[in-house]
């Protein structure tokens, strides 16, 4: 099942993003991630879904840091910290959020 976003058109699907960062990552290597899906982005035929990933992204770009979870959904987002050793990243209609940040180890 598809989550909407609430506003002006909730029949549009929103994209959402998770992000879990190792403290033992450099940050210029995440943003030049970030800024490579970013990049990717601009060829998402669908306006609502490349806007709606774009604006996650972006979100991700100024926050993301060594030792976080990131979850975001538009320009709404949840942190958390990250004590696993594993980089992992997922964009799509939904995303499952691990019970623990250990699950991800």
């Amino acid at each position: 099942v598809d989550s909407f976003v609430v506003g002006s058109n909730p029949t549009v699907p929103t994209m959402k993003i998770s992000i879990w960062i190792p403290k033992t990552k450099n940050p210029i290597w995440i943003q030049d991630f970030i800024n490579g899906e970013i990049t990717q982005a601009i060829n998402i035929k669908s306006k609502s879904t490349r806007e709606s990933v774009a604006d996650g992204l972006h979100v991700a770009q100024r926050i993301a840091r060594p030792g976080i979870g990131l979850y975001i959904e538009g320009k709404d987002f949840e942190e958390e910290k990250y004590d696993g050793k594993i980089f992992k990243y997922h964009c799509g209609r939904d995303f499952i959020k691990p019970e623990k940040p250990s699950d991800y180890t």
